[in-house]
């Protein structure tokens, strides 16, 4: 069977390929001009080499047009029919979900997320719209909603639509009409790339903090779409805590997204500057150190109540919003609050070492806890996280799951 992957944010398709090669599947992997360099394989992976690629690696220049109905031109006809050519099934992941109509090999979409959203209508914002035409990124959300119709047809006729976000279920799916081709897998990661990695230079840096809170998500908050990351709520959260303690504490931020002035905003407003630090934005080798750290305490993505639609946040908040920083700290042994979902958090015995927190006061309660505990309890309790992740996130337990059904689907 042969499998060709095409469209992810953060280099997923990348290396989902490289693990079905690992189990005797010949998959191949095709990218283009992304909008993000955190979107390129070699974000992900250092030793990408680019101007050496493997043979299963395939690169052409050639940008999305803006409407995703548009015609594709020249270079993105030769660059669909690269794709097509000589495969069994394409697993379409992110961009490649809006361009499916183009391709006549049958396809799986692996849904990231935001292609599962955008098969719903919603109100454009058009302030929005005028930051994107500045130099802002919001205009992505805009382009998916004027495109949903097609979305809609793309996800019906694929072969199948895997979903690894279980509250998208109910909610998004469910609006779009996707039943009948439904598949819930679980969500994989490697967690051997995830081993601790930490720099004693970092370490002497933070050594006299009691705890150091790591936020690495984006600052896209208070957009009324699951891109609302809710780092906002967080820096109000560790406003109240910060007052109330007497702990020695930090919160990491890193300078990646939209709402960086609000933020900035946010935090001279709450008097926190001083507690506070802004990271640039880096790859995934270089967060792993911080992810490292001795006394961290990572914060994954909580997004606002007051501005998802009531359904949406009702079955975030039974099945999880989590987030690839969950994971990746998992895999690295960090202790980790997140939205995990009361539900889904039930599944497991024995749990992993987890804060499940979604509101304001939640977080500023997990928080609270999670300073409390010694620095070494933590840390040996953290290892127990990675422990955890080797069995219930890593590729390795997880992508026989995925082989089977995209066998079943080729048949």
């Amino acid at each position: 069977m042969r499998i060709h992957l095409f469209g992810a944010v953060l280099a997923w398709d990348y290396l989902l390929a490289g693990w079905l090669r690992e189990r005797g599947i010949d998959a191949h992997y095709y990218f283009n001009y992304k909008r993000s360099e955190a979107d390129y394989p070699w974000w992900e992976d250092r030793s990408f080499d680019r101007a050496n690629m493997p043979a299963w690696c395939h690169f052409h220049p050639f940008r999305l047009p803006y409407f995703y109905r548009a015609p594709l031109g020249a270079a993105g006809r030769a660059f669909v029919r690269s794709i097509d050519e000589g495969a069994d099934l394409l697993v379409l992941i992110g961009d490649g979900a809006f361009l499916a109509h183009h391709f006549r090999t049958p396809y799986s979409v692996l849904s990231c997320g935001f292609e599962v959203e955008a098969a719903v209508p919603a109100p454009i914002d058009w302030r929005a719209l005028a930051g994107r035409l500045t130099g802002g990124r919001e205009l992505v959300n805009i382009q998916r909603q004027l495109n949903y119709r097609g979305v809609q047809r793309n996800l019906r006729a694929a072969r199948s639509v895997i979903s690894v976000m279980e509250f998208q279920v109910p909610t998004y799916l469910a609006q779009a009409g996707v039943r009948d081709n439904l598949k819930v897998l679980p969500m994989l990661y490697d967690c051997s790339r995830y081993a601790p990695a930490p720099d004693p230079a970092l370490n002497a840096r933070y050594a006299e903090q009691d705890v150091v809170f790591f936020l690495p998500t984006r600052h896209s908050y208070r957009t009324g779409t699951t891109n609302d990351k809710g780092a906002d709520k967080v820096l109000r959260a560790f406003a109240r805590f910060a007052s109330a303690t007497d702990a020695r504490a930090r919160l990491l931020l890193i300078r990646k997204g939209e709402r960086l002035a609000e933020s900035d905003a946010i935090i001279t407003e709450l008097g926190i500057a001083p507690l506070v630090e802004w990271l640039p934005q880096m790859p995934k080798d270089d967060l792993k150190h911080y992810y490292s750290l001795a006394n961290v305490v990572v914060l994954d993505q909580f997004a606002n109540e007051d501005t998802i639609p009531a359904p949406m946040h009702a079955a975030m908040r039974r099945f999880g919003a989590r987030g690839a920083i969950f994971a990746e700290a998992m895999c690295t042994g960090a202790p980790v609050i997140s939205n995990v979902g009361r539900e889904w958090i039930t599944r497991f015995d024995p749990r992993p070492f987890v804060w499940n927190a979604c509101s304001e006061e939640e977080i500023v309660q997990a928080l609270g806890e999670a300073a409390a505990i010694p620095i070494a309890e933590r840390q040996a309790r953290g290892r127990g996280n990675r422990e955890w992740a080797f069995r219930h996130l890593d590729w390795r337990s997880v992508i026989d799951l995925f082989i089977r059904h995209f066998e079943e689907i080729v048949r």
